[in-house]
């Protein structure tokens, strides 16, 4: 039996059947990210998967530009840096070493506050495969915190100037 590998596959697969998943190779770890957002993610018109992510909506009375000053100093503070992740401009925390790497992408246009927060998931320590939405147990001493300065950020762009 093939291993499904896409989200429809997967939909539709008797994963029953599946008696040596390690035979399957490098499809195993593809299947396993799959398996753990089914149901978390989407799949747009032309098949490209956006996994899972804690996203906020939000608008601000602040102008775009402060905004960006705020979000900048304040991600620094808590010591993000400002990097691209395949061609994605956010603010990532942690190596992996320890804990699970630690994403935020903020952006902001004409008032309307688009924030995005996610950690990597691993399979193995230190070998991630995809993304983790802020909400669960799993992961919990990572997301917790991040959750939490989400939060405070989206407070703070609130207040009134």
């Amino acid at each position: 039996m093939r291993v499904p590998f896409k989200q429809q596959e997967v939909d539709q697969a008797d994963l029953t059947t599946i008696t040596k998943p390690a035979q399957h190779g490098k499809y195993l770890a593809n299947l396993c990210r799959i398996l753990y957002n089914k149901g978390r993610q989407n799949i747009t018109e032309k098949g490209s998967v956006h996994l899972a992510r804690t996203i906020t909506d939000f608008q601000t009375a602040r102008p775009d530009e402060q905004v960006r000053q705020i979000v900048m100093d304040y991600m620094k503070n808590e010591g993000f840096s400002y990097t691209t992740v395949k061609g994605e401009p956010v603010w990532k925390k942690g190596v992996g070493a320890l804990t699970a790497p630690q994403f935020m992408k903020v952006e902001c246009q004409n008032g309307h506050v688009h924030m995005e927060a996610w950690i990597k998931y691993a399979l193995l320590p230190g070998v991630y495969v995809g993304e983790m939405a802020l909400k669960g147990f799993f992961g919990i001493a990572v997301k917790k915190p991040l959750k939490k300065r989400m939060e405070l950020l989206t407070q703070i762009l609130t207040q009134q100037a």
